[in-house]
């Protein structure tokens, strides 16, 4: 899916609306893309365009307090940044999509069908932003009862790497390889 993400969104050449379907309006959006928030978004220096745009529809959900697609979104965006090779803006894109997250748990919104799992892609991003000890934090609150034996492997993968100060790139691969 990551290699496809410049095909899952869409901003108008015009007005600089951004989202993953130009026919279908978030509501206020008209309001919202005028603001100088959302358009310093759209020509942001040195971010990816297909970043920009990922941000910029971030930015039109968390104001509709849609906080769980906000967070995909600002995932995207990182990921793009990964793939360009633009660290610091990657990192940045992580924060804030950590940001995004603590709002979706408050509005009780998951970006995830089990828990276990939203919670392991929070620690994911704050290692990946060189929070390592949030990062740990974090995994000393996961509760295992329930967990796949997958997101076991990936809990202690994530463990070791934290403690390494690794914020490295991985997959479900090079977890199921070492653990």
């Amino acid at each position: 899916m990551r290699d496809c993400l410049d095909y899952f969104i869409q901003q108008c050449p015009h007005c600089g609306y951004s989202h993953h379907d130009l026919s279908q309006a978030i509501d206020e959006s008209k309001s919202v893309i005028q603001r100088p928030e959302y358009q310093s978004l759209l020509v942001a220096p040195h971010v990816p365009e297909t970043a920009r745009s990922y941000m910029a529809s971030s930015f039109l959900y968390e104001q509709q307090r849609q906080f769980a697609k906000a967070t995909w979104d600002m995932i995207s965006a990182a990921w793009i940044c990964d793939d360009e090779k633009k660290d610091d803006i990657a990192s940045f894109c992580r924060v804030q999509a950590i940001s995004l997250l603590n709002n979706a748990n408050a509005y009780q919104q998951s970006i995830a069908e089990q828990p276990s799992l939203a919670q392991l892609i929070k620690i994911d991003l704050l290692r990946r932003a060189n929070l390592f000890d949030l990062g740990l934090t974090e995994l000393a609150q996961l509760s295992d009862k329930k967990m796949e034996p997958l997101l076991k492997q990936t809990a202690a993968f994530q463990l070791d790497r934290c403690l390494a100060h690794d914020n490295a790139a991985y997959n479900f691969a090079d977890v199921t390889s070492t653990h």
